[in-house]
């Protein structure tokens, strides 16, 4: 299955115009840092090409992040979200994507009631390079904060957040 939606997402990218890229909010509050080119938000981001979409979004059935190809509300499955304007990410939606690298993880999910699990695979991060030479990182992330109170020592959470860095790649820890 991950080679599979990797497979349709490069094939959108050379077969289909990138139309938009939109960002999805649920909190109140979302960390908007443009002088460090990021922001982390905590619903989803869509790709929508002329002939289909993309989504990284929280799935509450999951309890995690999932990567789709559909509609963000297909993947989020509510309605108690706002479409987010931010202009760094603003920037890239109408630019061609040339490449994009990802990255999974292999975790372990109950099942059922008797505790049984099954082994699941998520996305844990997204490199994206446009036609522009702008690059787009996307990573489910968990965080701490440094002593300005500023998000900072980054590690994959598919429960976490979603970390989004423009032209400014982040090292992130996998625990």
């Amino acid at each position: 299955m991950i080679k599979s939606i990797e497979n349709q997402f490069k094939s959108s990218m050379t077969d289909a115009k990138l139309v938009d890229i939109r960002l999805y909010q649920v909190n109140d509050h979302y960390y908007n840092l443009p002088d460090k080119k990021l922001c982390i938000i905590d619903a989803g981001i869509e790709f929508i090409f002329d002939l289909n979409s993309y989504s990284l979004a929280w799935n509450q059935e999951l309890g995690a992040f999932n990567f789709r190809k559909n509609e963000f509300i297909e993947t989020y499955q509510d309605d108690n979200f706002r479409k987010l304007n931010n202009e760094l990410i603003k920037s890239l939606g109408k630019d061609k994507i040339v490449e994009v690298d990802f990255k999974w993880i292999d975790y372990e999910i109950i099942i059922d009631y008797t505790m049984a699990t099954k082994k699941e695979s998520g996305l844990v991060e997204m490199l994206l390079t446009f036609e522009s030479g702008d690059s787009l990182q996307i990573a489910t992330v968990g965080f701490e904060f440094n002593k300005d109170k500023v998000p900072d020592k980054f590690y994959y959470d598919i429960t976490g957040q979603l970390l989004l860095s423009v032209n400014n790649y982040i090292d992130i820890k996998q625990i």
